[in-house]
């Protein structure tokens, strides 16, 4: 008899309840991707790559110069003698 209660009652979730069939982006299980979200995660991934390459390509470079490479380049001026 436990069994039979169990099968007829009925609950609320996301296919919908006694007031009817669920409505929305919650009935299917999923949210609604408007084409704003998609440029904006396309915006940010193509950002995260940019700047990626760009600090990676600093740390590459630096890294495989020698030290004498980029600290001699440009020595301070010699102070001029007063007068």
């Amino acid at each position: 008899m436990a069994h039979d209660l169990a099968t007829t009652e009925t609950t609320n979730d996301v296919a919908g309840d006694a007031h009817g069939p669920a409505k929305g982006p919650a009935a299917h299980g999923h949210s609604t991707v408007t084409p704003g979200k998609v440029a904006m995660w396309l915006f940010l991934a193509t950002e995260i790559m940019f700047f990626t390459g760009l600090i990676g390509t600093y740390i590459v470079l630096r890294m495989g110069s020698p030290p004498t490479g980029y600290s001699n380049i440009f020595p301070p001026a010699a102070p001029e003698a007063a007068e």
